[in-house]
């Protein structure tokens, strides 16, 4: 699904308003559905998202913690979640949410993979342009032999003209005898 700002920002407030059922503590259910929605809006790379992806409700007492004690932990926690949904919408009024840049073929496919197809298939088009050139010219070759042909069978088809010559005998001194 395509996401823009609008709808992130709907789905954060979303979150953020289920931080007051006292519910959520109990699992990590939210966490782990904000972090799906963290990632989606900023990227897997992004801060927010190594932020989300690393925290927790759980609270680290010793044995004689009191109720109070951990109470005020669980809200700290609570306070840090809801400043962190409330930047978050905060950065995706500002610079809307993130778009995954677009890839070609060329940079899903590995170097290695790459230079095989180039040098199979540059021989290979350069043997079909031989082979294909070499039709070319057979072919007109071809045609050629043909038209000779046909000229030689016009020629000889023609009515001789006879055309008296004089045959002319050439001594030693250039002198033509009759």
């Amino acid at each position: 699904m395509k996401m823009n700002s609008k709808r992130a920002i709907e789905l954060l407030t979303k979150q953020r308003n289920k931080l007051t059922d006292q519910s959520i503590y109990k699992d990590e259910t939210w966490v782990f559905q904000t972090a799906s929605y963290i990632k989606d809006f900023f990227g897997e790379h992004s801060p927010e998202y190594s932020f989300i992806g690393q925290f927790t409700f759980t609270v680290y007492g010793h044995t004689g913690m009191s109720n109070e004690m951990w109470r005020r932990e669980l809200d700290g926690k609570k306070r840090k979640a809801v400043k962190f949904i409330d930047d978050c919408i905060e950065t995706i009024q500002y610079k809307g949410v993130y778009k995954p840049p677009k890839s070609n073929f060329l940079q899903n496919v590995s170097s290695n993979a790459l230079w095989t197809i180039f040098s199979i298939s540059v021989p290979g088009l350069l043997s079909v342009g031989f082979l294909f050139g070499q039709f070319i010219t057979d072919t007109k070759n071809i045609e050629l032999r043909q038209q000779v042909k046909q000229l030689q069978d016009s020629l000889s088809n023609m009515p001789s003209l006879l055309i008296p010559t004089k045959v002319a005998d050439t001594n030693r001194n250039n002198t033509i005898n009759e």
